[in-house]
């Protein structure tokens, strides 16, 4: 059998095998490129994303633009802590909150609700509470299957809150 790997992965193998001194053939090989490919790491790239007093003073939760990145996301402050998800709705992109649209947060405290499609989704983890696009017919929420808002670790420096977005 055959380790398969990202294409990354998979020149990591050769390299592995090769300053290794000996072939990477058999469960020895592999196992050393799965470690390997394991180990890549993305170091955080904390973004400023606004005050932890604006971000209280606007009802608990604000959208922001993070600098010269094309994201925006949704901050929720809740039980002391600051969470980012995606301000972009699983199912079809659109925003949770916008000009028209206004995310709603009445269906449990750690959710927020897509105005356009009423999915609630858990502000911490991300994943689908309830049921999805239960404003939609059937045939169309079944068009995409469920999938969890993109969370983003979060922290707050000096009253700063970051947000790491790749």
């Amino acid at each position: 059998g055959r380790l398969e790997l990202e294409e990354g992965g998979a020149r990591m193998s050769a390299f592995v095998g090769v300053s290794a001194g000996g072939v990477s053939s058999g469960a020895h090989g592999r196992i050393a490129a799965a470690k390997c490919a394991r180990r890549s790491v993305r170091m955080m790239a904390w973004t400023p994303a606004g005050s932890q007093d604006e971000l209280v003073g606007s009802k608990g939760s604000t959208v922001v633009q993070l600098g010269d990145k094309k994201v925006k996301v949704l901050l929720k402050a809740l039980d002391g802590e600051v969470f980012a998800v995606s301000n972009k709705c699983a199912h079809l992109g659109l925003p949770l909150e916008g000009k028209v649209l206004k995310a709603k947060y009445d269906v449990q405290p750690e959710c927020v609700t897509c105005a356009a499609h009423g999915t609630s989704f858990n502000i911490k983890t991300g994943e689908v509470v309830g049921k999805w696009c239960p404003k939609l017919p059937e045939f169309v929420a079944n068009l995409k299957k469920p999938n969890p808002l993109t969370t983003y670790p979060c922290r707050v420096v000096d009253g700063t809150i970051e947000v790491d977005v790749p």
